[in-house]
């Protein structure tokens, strides 16, 4: 004969289901807790690094842009060729400028002016994984300057607002381009 279980018996197993449900609950939530707690972390930390990032562009930017205007208040710089330095060849197509000059001595020079400048600047500072420029405007007159879709929408709205320079940004975009209005000078308008 097989015996019924007891009130006490049934008690007990529905009180032991009743822990595991409530414990399995409290697991839950504490795990939906530090999950947010951690995405929470996780974002704010991307978020704080992109600002750091933007900032740090920011700085070269600047640095940058007074490279360029120390050289643009000089009118260019002639530098003396010696092997590695090259002449820009692009340069070589303005009438009448003259790219490559020669001292008494007979030593040899070649005019570098501000956009030229920086891209050297930019491929020395990308060989040490430092940052990397990229002069272009949207008429280039060296195809490998030609701006790429995100580029553009930058340059034709700095098309727009006259004299500005705004540092942009995309988010989730790796590397973290940040693009700012560098102005040529006067005399060599669109040589980068």
């Amino acid at each position: 004969m097989i015996g019924l279980p007891n009130h006490h018996t049934l008690t007990r197993l529905g009180s032991t289901r009743f822990v595991r449900k409530y414990l399995t609950g409290i697991f839950l939530v504490v795990c939906l807790v530090v999950l947010s707690v951690f995405l929470g972390f996780s974002y704010k930390s991307t978020s704080l690094i992109e600002d750091r990032l933007l900032q740090e562009g920011q700085a070269f930017f600047r640095q940058i842009e007074l490279t360029r205007e120390w050289i643009d208040n000089h009118d260019g710089v002639y530098i003396r060729l010696v092997p590695g330095v090259e002449i820009n060849p692009y340069l070589m197509q303005v009438p009448g400028f003259k790219v490559v000059i020669e001292d008494k001595d007979g030593e040899k020079y070649t005019f570098k002016h501000s956009p030229i400048v920086t891209e050297e600047i930019s491929r020395m500072a990308a060989a040490k994984g430092i940052f990397k420029f990229k002069i272009t405007n949207l008429d280039p007159i060296n195809p490998d300057n030609a701006p790429d879709a995100f580029e553009r929408a930058s340059l034709e709205k700095f098309g727009r607002v006259k004299g500005t320079i705004s540092p942009q940004r995309e988010r989730g975009r790796c590397p973290l381009p940040i693009h700012g209005s560098l102005h040529s000078p006067e005399a060599l308008p669109a040589l980068p």
